[in-house]
């Protein structure tokens, strides 16, 4: 495996400071110190929680690539930055499938941080990857987008979600196990009354890195990965999952800042099965909060996703903690959709 972890999400918006304040306010991060790994050409924000970065990029100039993409997709996410082990390798990788290298590796070095490598290659829709590799580093710090201040709720990132088309779902995969030498961990698919979606998960567990690809299966109406790449203008990611250790109290947390989350009907806590150690009040706060319960071969998993984030109905978060789960069960994934399908069916969601 040549990934690492996860090391920043780059956003692409409109308003720098709306979204900064929703961040900041909403979902507990912290704004950080500027970085000099990148093009100060932009207007950048550096925030971050726990293991957990996220730059906020915008123009003010309206002809600027930046602009004219934003202008077409809304607020979106543009790069999935990883730091990596050897990056000579992937862009080798790369450049045997024939992806574009959107930045040349460079090799940067800062008195206060070390010697880093750096590179940047394309992906789905209008996303890129960046990827870092450490060369040589000064203290414990990857880079100044890390910080040693471990507070807020929200842990690391536990995966990204990337709508693409159903023709190129299994392209793809192939893109991350040729590139990155990730592997198929997990295969769903699923159908409701109305649409439905295909999904798999590549990654490296022992690593904790997941990317689950989702492409669409329309039935009587048009399926809402469908719905995401149109609104999107094109591929790109659908939602954010961060880890927690306590999501029960995280999700109280989030909901006093004003975060709202996807409802669930009754029934499924009605006919939910817990394990004989957990008290009535578990469930009871489950329910209370929305919160789906499921578990997979290595332990269980709770999970819940925001309501849409953006003007747009596209990009959202989701809210995972995991008790041993690596994977994902089999019976949230659909319950999830479900409930997305029909928070977007809402008239005063329609676009």
């Amino acid at each position: 495996m040549f990934m690492v972890s996860f090391s920043y999400i780059e956003f692409y918006v409109s308003n720098l400071p709306c979204v900064q304040f929703l961040f900041n306010y909403g979902l507990g991060f912290k704004s950080n110190l500027s970085n000099n790994l990148f093009n100060k050409s932009k207007n950048l924000s550096f925030i971050s929680q726990n293991d957990i970065n996220v730059i906020l990029s915008s123009s003010d100039n309206p002809r600027s690539d930046l602009s004219k993409e934003v202008s077409l997709s809304g607020d979106f996410i543009k790069d999935v930055a990883f730091e990596v082990e050897d990056i000579e390798k992937i862009i080798s990788n790369a450049k045997t499938l024939n992806i574009r290298i959107v930045e040349p590796i460079q090799e940067l070095q800062f008195e206060n941080q070390g010697v880093f490598k750096k590179a940047t290659i394309s992906a789905f829709g209008n996303t890129n990857h960046t990827v870092i590799q450490k060369v040589s580093v000064v203290n414990n710090n990857f880079d100044s987008l890390h910080t040693s201040d471990k507070q807020g709720d929200l842990k690391k990132i536990d995966h990204i979600a990337v709508a693409v088309e159903s023709k190129n779902l299994h392209k793809w995969t192939n893109y991350y196990e040729k590139v990155f030498g990730l592997q198929k961990i997990f295969e769903e698919n699923i159908t409701t009354e109305n649409s439905g979606m295909n999904s798999i998960v590549v990654g490296d567990e022992e690593r904790g890195i997941k990317i689950v690809l989702v492409s669409p299966v329309d039935g009587k109406s048009r399926s809402q990965i469908n719905d995401f790449i149109v609104n999107n203008n094109g591929e790109g990611v659908q939602h954010l999952a961060f880890s927690t250790s306590d999501i029960i109290n995280s999700v109280k947390g989030l909901k006093d800042k004003g975060i709202e989350f996807l409802d669930i009907n009754d029934d499924y806590y009605t006919k939910l099965e817990l394990p004989n150690n957990y008290e009535n009040a578990f469930k009871d706060a489950l329910k209370e909060n929305r919160i789906l319960y499921d578990k997979d071969e290595y332990g269980e998993l709770l999970q819940i996703f925001s309501k849409k984030l953006h003007t747009k109905p596209t990009w959202f978060i989701e809210i995972i903690e995991r008790k041993g789960a690596k994977t994902f069960g089999k019976g949230n994934i659909k319950k999830l959709y479900e409930s997305v399908e029909k928070e977007l069916s809402k008239p005063n969601d329609k676009k």
